[in-house]
């Protein structure tokens, strides 16, 4: 196996990536999915704040990752105002407005992160604070904008 371990894998790439390999696996995975659901329900629920926990914590890493790529620095801070002391205080921000996005309207928060990610951190975004973030959707300019000009 160690010796063709490269041609392998590339072989299992292509056969997983045939329409026929993904309707079986739907099916056996469908099919374990209802014969399992009690036991998996069982095993959901007795740990439940584990659960809620690892979830709370990748949601933070990959808020924190989408917001550091689309900051001027190598770390999350509002491109206008330099905010930079906790993360809650930071949210994306669509630089033409969401009335000319390229994604679903109805995405938002974690669904919206997800799709940046699933698409390669696209243009059209950028971090701001949610006070300049706010000022900018009332009146298409920022305080901090406005005092420049």
């Amino acid at each position: 196996y160690q010796k063709n371990k490269e041609k392998i894998a590339k072989k299992n790439k292509i056969t997983r990536a045939t329409p026929e390999f993904k309707a079986k696996a739907k099916v056996y995975s469908d099919k374990w999915r209802e014969e399992n659901k009690e036991n998996s329900q069982k095993y959901r629920e007795g740990r439940r704040d584990e659960f809620n926990a690892q979830q709370k914590k990748s949601d933070y890493i990959r808020k924190n990752k989408i917001l550091t790529y689309y900051s001027k620095n190598n770390f999350p801070e509002c491109v206008c105002c330099g905010e930079k002391s906790n993360l809650i205080f930071l949210t994306l921000d669509h630089i033409e407005g969401r009335k000319n996005v390229t994604h679903e309207k109805r995405l938002g928060g974690n669904s919206l992160y997800t799709w940046i990610t699933k698409n390669n951190f696209p243009s059209g975004f950028q971090t701001l604070c949610h006070n300049c973030n706010s000022a900018k959707s009332d009146s298409e300019m920022c305080p901090h904008q406005r005092r420049l000009k």
